[in-house]
């Protein structure tokens, strides 16, 4: 219940694997009633997820209860980095110390990058639902909003512990996240605020939502950051689409890329040397792992296609839109090293990986180790093929690694079966009449018997 119209947290629950599905869902409700009963705000957050629509007709879902979240603290597709979720949140309801705001997520990952800015959380095994050792953790410290050891994934059978080790670091001294206006770009889910189940003529008894200038001035799913970019990121993340992000041998260290990226607040970006639009590549998106195509990573404008070879152009107008003067922190990811080559010649980054082979996990480990200083020297390789990722080792990582290799085989394999045609017709020209038709006498015997 809220006191005096000021509320004391936010508690935001993930969908997949905590509230909307997962191996036991019985204590969702006790986890929703235990944030209502200490003042706090009950939002949902998914990194993919359903619309608030879903809940019609789910009467059973607790997470779905009339007039439990707010349609615009209905957060769907938000991307693995819900730092902005909570942060929005935070300003909308005037909550002042991040350890007041807890997610509830049994995705660890996701877990530990809000954790870093401060942010409270709450773990369940994966894909478990919310688990009741959860919701003691948080009713045993929302007074003083002590949850830093809540963030164990804790299975079926584990009871609560009586130990409560201190917390790592003071919420407090923590400092903020540097902010990204653009994180959500390509998707807006905050509609006119109703309540679940209450008529829209019904005020909502919530805090106003920020200034419209913080906001994309549209509720459509294509709504994109209109302010400005000036001194917000630190530098930038050009992806190739074919061989790269949409297409390749393995795609499933993409999502890892553009979560360093963000990480190290560099804004993403496409850039590909043919592909297609944003809306023709990514319309079923969340039927397949194109983590590229994800809302709210970049700016939808910062699609391009048809760039060529050199991509430089491009990245030299990406580098002025947001101001970033060094060169060497406009990194192109790319699966072409021609493509790296040339538009990496005017001092621009790049880092590569085998051609038509995806992001590779070194790849992703060398853009860590290097953001900082911004020397990606090392980085721009094209033999990495990630043993982990299941890619071919030997000879066949060399035919995947230039493709070159691959024709010069066919044409080897071409020529040797001619070459064997040829010698087999001429050894049997060679041979003496008599001995042919002996042979042809021997097979007529045989066919007579």
């Amino acid at each position: 219940m809220n006191v005096n119209g000021a509320w004391s947290g936010v508690c935001v629950f993930d969908q997949d694997g905590t509230t909307l599905s997962g191996h036991s869902l019985d204590y969702v409700k006790n986890a929703v009633d235990a944030c209502k009963a200490a003042n706090y705000v009950v939002a949902v957050a998914s990194a993919l997820g359903a619309p608030v629509e879903y809940c019609q007709g789910q009467p059973n879902l607790a997470i779905c209860g009339q007039g439990l979240v707010a349609t615009g603290d209905w957060y769907y597709r938000a991307g693995s980095n819900k730092n902005w979720v909570l942060q929005e949140l935070m300003a909308r309801y005037e909550i002042v110390e991040r350890n007041h705001m807890v997610l509830w997520d049994d995705t660890t990952k996701y877990r530990n990058l809000v954790e870093i800015n401060g942010y409270s959380t709450i773990a369940s095994c994966y894909a478990c639902g919310v688990q009741l050792a959860g919701v003691d953790c948080f009713e045993a410290g929302v007074e003083d909003a002590h949850f830093c050891d809540c963030s164990t994934e804790w299975v079926l059978k584990d009871p609560f512990p009586t130990s409560r080790p201190s917390c790592p670091m003071d919420p407090a001294s923590v400092p903020p996240p540097t902010p990204r206006p653009t994180r959500r770009a390509g998707y807006f889910p905050t509609p006119p605020s109703t309540i679940i189940g209450i008529p829209s003529s019904s005020p909502p008894t919530n805090p106003p939502s920020p200034s419209p200038t913080t906001l994309p001035t549209t509720d459509s799913p294509s709504a994109t950051y209109s302010g400005t970019y000036s001194d917000t990121y630190s530098g930038i993340c050009a992806f190739d689409q074919g061989g790269t992000t949409l297409s390749g041998y393995s795609l499933q260290y993409v999502q890892n890329a553009i979560d360093a990226c963000l990480e190290a607040n560099y804004a993403i970006a496409v850039v590909g040397y043919s592909g297609g639009s944003r809306e023709k590549e990514c319309s079923d998106w969340q039927l397949g792992d194109h983590a590229i195509c994800q809302p709210g990573i970049m700016d939808t404008n910062d699609w391009f296609t048809g760039a060529g070879s050199d991509k430089s152009n491009i990245l030299n107008q990406l580098a002025g839109k947001y101001h970033i003067s060094e060169k060497n922190r406009v990194v192109l990811w790319d699966d072409r090293s021609k493509n790296r080559q040339r538009s990496s010649a005017p001092g621009y980054s790049a880092i590569g990986s085998c051609y038509k082979c995806g992001i590779a996990f070194e790849g992703v480990q060398c853009f860590r180790n290097h953001y900082e200083e911004a020397n990606f020297s090392e980085c721009d390789r094209e033999e990495w093929v990630s043993v982990s990722s299941g890619a071919p080792s030997g000879i066949l990582q060399a035919v995947l690694t230039e493709r070159r290799y691959l024709i010069v085989i066919c044409c080897a394999v071409v020529v040797f079966l001619c070459a064997c045609f040829a010698i087999t017709r001429q050894m049997r020209r060679e041979l003496p009449k008599e001995f042919i038709d002996l042979d042809d006498y021997v097979l007529a015997q045989q066919c007579r018997t």
